[in-house]
């Protein structure tokens, strides 16, 4: 009876263990071969057990069972994962230390009642507990960790090796908890600690989530409030040297007139030349009406001279918006950021440039930005963002366009065609 219980409860642990690989990884393939692959492992790690069990009856390598079941699980991760390196092995070592909670509780209920239904269900329903708090509370919080973060995983990975190391010696090895009783208040506390450990984990990242979004709000913020100094200063600029043109109105007024009594016509023409040369120069640069956009479009068309790329603008936007200026100018400046950052690095031979078309469509507010780039634009399946191959803290741009979209019921599209990187958005009237 105890080898038939064990069997179904390792079956039982097999299937969460891979329910959780299919939930908690950004998959490389899509659904249905990653269920099938979890089908054909679940289909090995139970053709081992049902051996070691009722065929060989080894001890040994039934104690080895679940570190074989373990590497199986381990292998499955490595080859559903889009990641193949630690975030990978990470995964897989919590799917495995996480069934261990229902597992040892099931056996500790098992030892002490012998009723094999009741251990059963205890040990579903604790691992169905932890799948679904798992996934409704700190699933988000660690797939956006995996995406945007490499470092670090191969640390974590002693947490998960530690804690398994820990339960598997109090349950298995070197006797069993049928053999050693005693040990069930110890196992409850180590699996109570391991709980809360990844709970805590998971909050940290979050919170430096949070950190890390309010300093690219603030350093958006700055941005913004630059952008306006700078527009602020630039009428101020101009202004002065209107009044300056206007007070040399007069003397150009008397040399045309004095021009004309003696017919220098020559003259004159050259007077009127110079005349239009020194309106052009204190003519603003002048994009659209709302005077946010219009320094923000200022700011990084003089950031694009700087770096010999071309900056076209076409920008119709009104003054006032429907949508929050800030948060819509804060968009504009992460997409010119990135895209002058790209354009730089196009190949010499190749054009260099950064183009923008803000408009309005039938009354919806239309933002086009579209930029040269060189090399090869990979896209994630998950968010339809390209991957960011500039390291550590990059990435956070285009998401953060993203969510604003979603926020406020826009379209949005990213695209890479012909060595020209686009995004465009639409928004609601």
């Amino acid at each position: 009876m105890t080898l038939l219980f064990t069997f179904v409860q390792y079956r039982i642990s097999t299937i969460f263990q891979l329910a959780f690989l299919l939930l908690f990884l950004p998959r490389r393939y899509k659904k249905l071969p990653c269920i099938l692959t979890a089908c054909a492992a679940f289909a090995v790690i139970s053709a081992i057990n049902f051996v070691s069990s009722f065929v060989l009856h080894i001890r040994a390598l039934s104690l080895a069972v679940p570190l074989i079941s373990t590497v199986v699980v381990l292998g499955v991760a490595f080859i559903l994962s889009r990641y193949r390196d630690w975030r990978a092995l990470f995964t897989g070592m919590v799917a495995a230390t996480y069934v261990m909670s229902g597992d040892a509780i099931s056996s500790i209920v098992h030892c002490q009642t012998l009723r094999s239904p009741l251990s059963l269900a205890c040990q579903i329903l604790i691992h169905l507990f932890l799948l679904l708090l798992f996934a409704r509370k700190l699933r988000r919080h660690y797939m956006l960790e995996m995406e945007t973060s490499a470092t670090y995983w191969s640390l974590l990975c002693a947490i998960p090796t530690l804690f398994y190391t820990a339960v598997y010696s109090l349950v298995y090895w070197p006797e069993s908890i049928y053999v050693e009783p005693d040990n069930s208040v110890s196992i409850v506390i180590i699996l109570l600690l391991m709980c809360t450990t990844y709970f805590i984990i998971t909050i940290l990242f979050a919170k430096q989530r949070e950190e890390d979004y309010l300093e690219r709000s603030n350093e958006s913020l700055k941005t913004y409030a630059e952008c306006l100094r700078r527009e602020t200063q630039t009428v101020q600029r101009l202004g002065a040297q209107t009044a300056v043109m206007r007070h040399d109105m007069r003397h150009y007024a008397n040399l045309i007139s004095a021009y004309l009594d003696v017919g220098e016509t020559a003259k004159i023409r050259g007077l009127l030349q110079q005349m239009n040369v020194q309106l052009d120069r204190v003519k603003p640069k002048h994009y659209c009406e709302n005077v946010a956009v219009n320094g923000i479009l200022s700011y990084y068309e003089e950031f694009a001279e700087q770096n010999r790329v071309k900056f076209l603008c076409e920008a119709d936007v009104p003054q006032n918006l429907k949508i929050n200026e800030f948060e819509f100018a804060t968009v504009l400046s992460n997409l010119l950021e990135n895209a002058l950052r790209a354009a730089k690095k196009t190949f010499k031979n190749r054009e260099r440039f950064v183009r923008v078309k803000a408009k309005l469509v039938k009354e919806r507010l239309m933002l086009e930005v579209s930029n040269s780039y060189a090399g090869k634009c990979e896209f994630l399946p998950a968010t339809g963002l390209p991957v960011s191959h500039n390291g550590e803290g990059h990435g956070y741009g285009l998401r953060s366009v993203q969510t604003f979209a979603q926020n406020n019921g826009a379209l949005f599209d990213c695209l890479a065609e012909d060595d020209v990187f686009c995004v465009r958005l639409l928004f609601p009237k």
